[in-house]
């Protein structure tokens, strides 16, 4: 009979034990979420505002050599200052592009648009657009269309807007001249202007179109009042235009 109570005695002490620790267990869980959820809530995001999915494939307004727009593409608005004008893709080779415009009263100086494709995430980074202005740019990893390829709502990631010292307004301080590969600066006020002064350039497809990928040259010293410099632009050509100037007062 004594030996009976000290089996029942175990069996109840690792009856408990083994309560205590599927509860230790349950409480760990509880605060993975209850971290998660919080870490979740205070990342900042920059949410589609009103994306519309197109069933026939929409005119682009841009002409655009050997570019097609594709149909069940998700059109609109990104955020307050990106809308998604046109998704579609080279005739010739299948690439993804897509065409942006810059809605807002500012530069922005970085954004990256992802759009999730049958599974595969498609990414188009926009750099440097001018306020009023479009960029027509490719996939960054190529990403092909495929005929009834589905989408998903797009995301906008690591959105910037650019801070005090990128300047579209650079004329009243500087007068800019280009040819092929080559920039010359003067600074056109009575004052030092402090090195590095960072020339952004792009090339131009029409009237407010610009190809997505953004170019900087630097100048490395200082302009004395009046004084020019020139500095190498290896992407600038005959389409290219100044779009900002980065510098401190």
């Amino acid at each position: 009979m004594a030996k009976t109570k000290k089996q029942t005695k175990k069996q109840n002490r690792e009856t408990w034990i083994a309560f205590a620790i599927f509860m230790l267990i349950v409480a760990a869980i509880a605060c993975v979420i209850i971290i998660g959820r919080s870490d979740s809530d205070s990342i900042p995001q920059r949410k589609v505002m009103s994306t519309e999915y197109m069933e026939q494939a929409p005119p682009c307004p841009y002409e655009i050599e050997g570019y097609e727009t594709v149909s069940g593409s998700p059109l609109g608005a990104l955020n307050d200052s990106l809308s998604l004008t046109c998704v579609g893709r080279y005739e010739a080779t299948g690439v993804l592009a897509i065409v942006v415009e810059n809605v807002g009263s500012g530069m922005v100086e970085h954004a990256e648009v992802k759009i999730n494709c049958d599974g595969l995430d498609a990414f188009f980074e926009v750099t440097s657009l001018p306020a009023g202005s479009s960029a027509f740019v490719v996939e960054s990893a190529e990403l092909c269309y495929v005929d009834g390829m589905e989408f998903k709502t797009p995301i906008v990631l690591g959105f910037e807007e650019a801070d005090a010292s990128l300047r579209t307004d650079f004329a009243e301080a500087f007068e800019i001249s280009g040819e092929q590969g080559v920039l010359t600066i003067t600074n056109r006020t009575d004052r030092k202007i402090d090195a590095p002064i960072e020339i952004y350039y792009k090339t131009k497809l029409e009237n407010d179109l610009y190809f997505g990928s953004t170019y900087r040259s630097t100048v490395e010293t200082s302009l004395a009042a009046g004084e020019s410099q020139s500095v190498a632009a290896e992407n600038f050509g005959a389409h290219a235009q100044i779009v900002c100037v980065r510098y401190e007062d």
